[in-house]
């Protein structure tokens, strides 16, 4: 506590400069994350108290930091240490007033040589970290299912910057967050954190709209693919759609019309891109589909056959 009050007396002493505040809310982070490990998990009143006050700090600090990207990260940084600490209102707020500030990233920085740089990149991998983290924090029960996600998609939609391999990588992460948050069991857990796989324990109406979220998606994704249908040989295209096709025959069942023919005008715009290259045959020589290889076998021959007479 006395250690939280000396940072409190930095704040004010230095709260016109971003790398210091910033650097007071990674520390009282770990001020919460030691004090979660000298409690082995599992918090008494006291501590949940202290902790809880840690968040709250780093949640009145950040709003003063002037750098965008800096916001985001400690936003994300301050909420995934409060869904460690199992304070889930707190983490929460912290995710859903990070995408706030989504429409605020500008599409260029000026480095510090004068030139500008793209922030996309930047971007996607704050998406990327922030689903991996939102993947564990349980739906609010106030809320409808999957409410965050929802605002992720729709703060990503209206983004104006994004390029179109960007926005596509960005549709494939959140593609891949559906995928994983609708197991019946996930591989990892948080100590005393029951996540979406526990709470809703594959419930038919949660099950019935996460398939409609992944629906929307995947027209997005195809209206995506249609977009930079010309321009596949790119290499920065080429990349984002054989990650999308690998995607896709991990997650989706490619036996139903709608991913078969998605992973049907992927493949094709791959062979197109790079001749010697075939999707289908590269999956089945990592071992990804092997347990699924009898079923998905005259599938992807199929595909081989559809796309080797150009019949897409």
């Amino acid at each position: 506590e006395e250690q939280l009050g000396f940072y409190v007396e930095c704040r004010a002493a230095f709260s016109n400069l971003d790398s210091i505040l910033s650097y007071l809310v990674q520390c009282v982070c770990s001020l919460a994350v030691d004090t979660l490990n000298i409690v082995k998990g599992n918090h008494n009143k006291k501590t949940s108290s202290f902790v809880r006050g840690c968040i709250a700090y780093c949640y009145i600090t950040v709003p003063s930091i002037r750098c965008t990207f800096t916001r985001l990260d400690m936003y994300l940084l301050t909420g995934q240490v409060a869904l460690l600490n199992t304070s889930l209102v707190q983490c929460d707020s912290l995710y859903m007033e990070s995408l706030t500030l989504l429409g605020e990233v500008p599409g260029l920085l000026t480095g510090t040589d004068g030139r500008q740089y793209s922030t996309e990149r930047r971007l996607v991998s704050w998406v990327s970290r922030y689903v991996s983290s939102l993947l564990y924090l349980p739906d609010n029960p106030a809320q409808q299912p999957l409410h965050i996600f929802r605002e992720l998609f729709k703060a990503t939609e209206e983004y104006k910057h994004w390029s179109n391999s960007g926005h596509l990588r960005v549709r494939c992460i959140l593609l891949s967050y559906l995928l994983a948050v609708g197991q019946p069991a996930f591989n990892f857990s948080i100590q005393n954190v029951e996540s979406n796989d526990r709470l809703y324990g594959q419930n038919k109406k949660y099950l019935g709209q996460l398939d409609e979220l992944l629906e929307t998606l995947i027209e997005k994704i195809v209206a995506n693919i249609d977009a930079i249908a010309n321009l596949a040989q790119e290499s920065v295209n080429e990349a984002e759609l054989k990650r999308l096709g690998s995607v896709i025959m991990e997650g989706l069942d490619i036996t139903q019309s709608r991913p078969y023919k998605l992973l049907l005008k992927v493949a094709t715009l791959c062979r197109e891109a790079d001749s010697k290259y075939d999707i289908t045959v590269e999956m089945l020589g990592t071992g990804t589909v092997t347990v699924r290889s009898s079923k998905l076998g005259p599938v992807l021959q199929r595909i081989q056959r559809e796309i080797s007479s150009g019949g897409v």
